[in-house]
C-alpha cells in the first residue's frame, strides 16, 4: 500500500481552498493541518476541518508538523513568493491553486527555488470552467470521448 502524503493547506483565505478540504478523507493524502490568514478565522467553511489542527501562521504550522511533505498555496497572491520560498527551504512539494504570480521575474525565482531542491511544484489552471473542457468531461462521462489516437 502507498503511504499517504502528509500535506497542509496554507492560509485558507481564498474561496477555492474549500475544494481541497476533501483531502482529509482521501486515502492518498493525510491532511495534517491548515493555517488561516488573519481575518479569516471561522470563515472559508473551516468548520468542515474541525478535526484538523488550525494555526494562525504558517510558521506555527511548520513548527508543529516537522514531518510535513507538501503544501497547498491557498492564499492571496502577495503571499505566494514567501510561501514558495518557505516551503522550498523546508524541502516541501508545492501545489498552487492558481497561477502563483504574474510577475515573470518572480516566477523565475520560484522555479529556481523549486529546481534547486528538486521539488515538485504543480499549478492548477482552473480549466474546469472552460466550455471546451466541460464538454470533454461530459463526453468522457458518457464514454464518448477518448484520447486514443484511433477512437472507435
Amino acid at each position: 500500500m502507498i503511504k499517504p502524503v502528509k500535506i497542509a493547506i496554507l492560509s485558507c483565505n481564498h474561496g477555492h481552498a474549500k475544494g481541497y478540504y476533501p483531502l482529509k478523507d482521501d486515502p492518498m493524502f493525510e491532511l495534517v493541518a491548515v493555517s488561516i490568514a488573519p481575518g479569516y478565522e471561522g470563515g472559508m467553511g473551516m468548520s468542515a476541518l474541525k478535526d484538523i489542527p488550525q494555526y494562525a501562521t504558517d510558521e506555527e504550522l511548520y513548527a508543529n508538523h516537522p514531518d510535513l511533505e507538501a503544501v497547498i498555496l491557498a492564499s492571496d497572491n502577495v503571499s505566494h513568493m514567501r510561501q514558495v520560498r518557505d516551503a522550498a527551504k523546508r524541502g516541501l512539494h508545492i501545489f498552487s491553486m492558481k497561477i502563483p504570480t504574474f510577475d515573470l521575474e518572480e516566477y523565475d525565482r520560484m522555479i529556481q527555488l523549486v529546481e534547486e531542491k528538486d521539488l515538485i511544484c504543480q499549478v492548477e489552471l482552473e480549466m474546469h470552467y472552460n466550455p471546451s473542457c466541460r464538454r470533454a468531461i461530459e463526453l468522457a462521462r458518457k464514454g464518448l470521448y477518448t484520447t486514443h489516437p484511433n477512437p472507435r
